[in-house]
């Protein structure tokens, strides 16, 4: 069966194609075949699937993984947590720790708590566009020391 590995390098997602057996192989399979197209070594990777960490014991159909499937693959500097910069139009620069999967309203509960704006009064923006409540961080190719501008309404 075909998976499809995912990964960001920066802002930019890359995609290639892993022929595996879901009855045999597990992670590793994977993380063999992204190390020789990224030289990113096992050990600096996680593969996850559906948002589930995969785990290194478990044979891949274990997961009900399907032919096309995709699995995300995070590493040390590239993906998973990574810091984000709010500006505010005070000026103030505020640093918070996220990872893709987060969705804007996630971003902007952290800053209710952090400004005690509340979300309603939140207009999150990225590279001029306002974010939508409902999407995650990767569908705006949000990355590591991205900056997002709050404006309050």
């Amino acid at each position: 069966m075909k998976i499809t590995l995912v990964t960001f390098v920066f802002k930019n997602r890359i995609y290639f194609d892993v022929e595996v057996n879901p009855m045999v192989d597990k992670p590793i399979v994977i993380k063999k075949r992204a190390e020789t197209i990224l030289q990113i070594i096992p050990g600096n990777q996680d593969l996850r699937y559906k948002g589930v960490l995969l785990e290194k014991d478990q044979v891949l159909g274990y997961y009900g993984m399907q032919d096309g499937d995709e699995i995300l693959m995070e590493t040390n500097g590239m993906t998973g947590t990574f810091t984000i910069n709010l500006h505010n139009s005070d000026g103030f620069i505020s640093n918070f720790s996220v990872d893709y999967y987060n969705t804007v309203l996630q971003i902007k509960k952290l800053v209710q708590t952090f400004y005690g704006t509340f979300i309603s009064r939140q207009c999150l923006m990225f590279e001029g566009k306002e974010l939508e409540e409902s999407k995650k961080l990767e569908d705006y190719f949000i990355g590591p020391r991205s900056i997002l501008t709050l404006k309050i309404i």
